[in-house]
């Protein structure tokens, strides 16, 4: 199956008015926040308010800061469950990140669906998977408001571009910031992230450039954690990720 139409559209829900029969997955590339209230009011009016009630087992959502191996394997065991309301399962899933492993794993749950379900899957890019993972999904692009300020996504693209002395010196900015503000590390790391996949792609990315990739989405919820060291991370980053323009 080839990847499906990209749609820039405003507003999520202008998509899936009209569609009477449903994909079994959807790839929703966008932000979070503007997705899945849409989304649950999509399955309200197509079967009932009590539909998209947290009590009901054949409604699943959920956000991921990083969807593991674990993951894959929890969301495959759970969809193999039978529906209980006759109108089959549905899972909104949003990531922040997904292993290879774990797109491998969920690549068989796309593959092999059980009758009636349909997932949702939330990501900010769709250079973050696989090919054969995009193949199995309809690809939607719901054009939405950048979530990083103009001069956040302008200092991660000169942090991307330089070499690892200036990089070192730029850190020490935001370890001086993250002293009166604990979001600017975390969010720069998130606004990196973003970046940097914008410059590459799974497909075609060098070896390098997918491993660099694998090691800023394993970092992203380091840098947040509690008893965590920001300036170790970003120190690692600052070394690992190659020079892009």
């Amino acid at each position: 199956m080839k990847i499906g139409i990209q749609h820039k559209m405003d507003d999520l829900s202008k998509i899936f008015k009209h569609i009477e029969n449903l994909h079994h997955a959807y790839l929703l590339i966008g932000e979070r926040a503007e997705m899945v209230i849409p989304l649950k009011e999509f399955l309200s009016k197509r079967f009932g308010a009590d539909f998209v009630s947290p009590s009901n087992p054949d409604l699943f959502i959920k956000h991921y800061d990083s969807f593991g191996i674990d993951e894959g394997r929890t969301l495959k065991d759970y969809q193999t469950r039978r529906a209980l309301n006759g109108h089959g399962k549905f899972f909104i899933l949003s990531l922040d990140t997904i292993t290879t492993e774990a797109q491998n794993s969920l690549l068989k749950t796309l593959e092999d669906p059980f009758p009636d379900n349909h997932f949702f899957i939330i990501a900010r890019s769709a250079k973050m998977f696989l090919p054969t993972v995009l193949s199995r999904c309809q690809l939607l692009e719901i054009k939405s408001h950048n979530r990083f300020s103009a001069d956040l996504i302008k200092d991660c693209q000169k942090f991307l571009k330089t070499e690892v002395s200036d990089r070192l010196n730029y850190i020490k900015k935001i370890l001086k910031e993250q002293e009166e503000n604990k979001q600017v590390a975390p969010e720069f790391v998130n606004c990196l992230l973003d970046q940097f996949r914008q410059k590459i792609n799974l497909a075609t990315g060098t070896a390098e450039e997918i491993k660099a990739l694998e090691q800023l989405e394993k970092n992203v919820p380091l840098v947040g954690q509690r008893g965590g060291s920001p300036r170790l991370v970003l120190e690692h980053l600052a070394l690992v990720l190659p020079v892009v323009s």
